[in-house]
């Protein structure tokens, strides 16, 4: 039905056959377009939801970080590609707002994490407590470092502010994550 979300289908845990980490939890039908919705816990950091619509001459993936990944701010996301034209050409293109966020977060995030892979906090070896709560020390502080970073580069884009310092900012947080894995390593966070 034009106009009208309808869900398709949902299906809870069941991963599709072609990528064994990410799932479908619903997926609808609008004026022309199918969006899907889902989890992959092995997104990026914060963003294990995800959205993909699928129109008759585009497709667009988008992953919601932290607080943005509600299921109505999802399904609004989609229905505003959907029907607004213009949204969706500017999403398409890169330049919308949330465009631009993913893009300098994904790439300050990655940052931070590579601060904790080169400390051997990623990864720990069954059976190996100690590393174990090393490994989830620092996956929290990791945690916590980005979504500070998502919200400084989200206040900072959604008002349109010339990003100043931005730079700096995303630099000292990942100066923060070294040092806050070289605590970890030494076992000092506990």
């Amino acid at each position: 039905m034009a106009g009208e979300w309808a869900p398709t289908r949902s299906s809870r845990g069941v991963a599709p056959e072609t990528d064994a980490e990410r799932y479908v939890v619903s997926s609808f039908h609008d004026d022309g377009a199918h969006v899907e919705r889902g989890l992959d816990p092995t997104g990026p950091i914060g963003g294990r939801d995800y959205v993909v619509v699928t129109g008759p001459d585009y497709v667009l993936e988008r992953y919601f970080f932290f607080d943005t990944a509600t299921p109505e701010t999802i399904d609004a996301f989609a229905r505003r590609i959907v029907q607004d034209p213009e949204f969706r050409d500017r999403s398409l293109a890169g330049t919308a707002p949330w465009n631009r966020i993913a893009g300098i977060y994904r790439e300050a995030a990655r940052r931070i994490e590579v601060a904790f892979e080169e400390r051997g906090l990623r990864n720990y070896r069954l059976g190996d407590e100690a590393a174990k709560r090393r490994h989830n020390a620092a996956q929290d502080r990791m945690e916590r470092l980005c979504r500070d970073v998502h919200a400084e580069v989200e206040r900072q884009v959604r008002r349109e502010a010339l990003i100043v310092g931005l730079d700096a900012f995303v630099d000292e947080y990942v100066e923060r994550a070294r040092t806050a894995a070289e605590e970890i390593q030494a076992g000092d966070w506990e």
